[in-house]
């Protein structure tokens, strides 16, 4: 079952998406697919994106604003928020992010879970500033044969009306 939300049915209409709009989706355990679109960012920090991994064993799909067109202050994500949702998400094959790719990790010395059935991994307009530390670190969490996108790709052209909302998979 699919589940739309309007702006007008967020807690802030017109702004961006707020942690107490995703909130109440955190009880929902057996979650597949949580795809958020807003045209002005969202607000959600490392921890929200880790609290969403144990809330959401099951999701199969976790499209976060990835395709961000405004002239925003950076992206509060780091590439650390991909942390747990290797461990905790077992099922993610879709995951799309923005995040601050110039706020790199250090090389990850210690033995990191592995996103096994990723196959698409999207940064969108994502700030990164050096491609090669960042392939690094993605190599420790990333299996063979994940398809990692960096800029604005095929999902704008896909989605042509993309407007502000939030769609949630049961």
């Amino acid at each position: 079952e699919v589940w739309r939300l309007s702006p007008l049915q967020l807690t802030r209409a017109g702004d961006a998406p707020w942690v107490q709009d995703v909130i109440p989706l955190l009880a929902c355990y057996s979650l597949r697919s949580v795809e958020l679109y807003w045209l002005h960012g969202l607000h959600i920090s490392d921890a929200n994106v880790e609290e969403m991994s144990i809330s959401w064993p099951s999701i199969e799909v976790l499209l976060l604003n990835h395709d961000n067109l405004s002239e925003l202050p950076p992206p509060i994500l780091t590439p650390l928020a991909l942390l747990p949702l290797a461990r905790n998400c077992r099922r993610l094959r879709d995951l799309s992010l923005y995040i601050d790719g110039r706020k790199l990790p250090p090389v990850l010395t210690h033995q990191a879970h592995v996103f096994e059935t990723l196959r698409w991994l999207r940064f969108g307009n994502s700030p990164v500033d050096e491609v090669a530390p960042m392939a690094l670190f993605l190599s420790f969490i990333c299996s063979l044969g994940c398809e990692v996108a960096i800029g604005v790709h095929e999902s704008l052209t896909a989605h042509p009306n993309v407007s502000d909302g939030m769609s949630v998979t049961d």
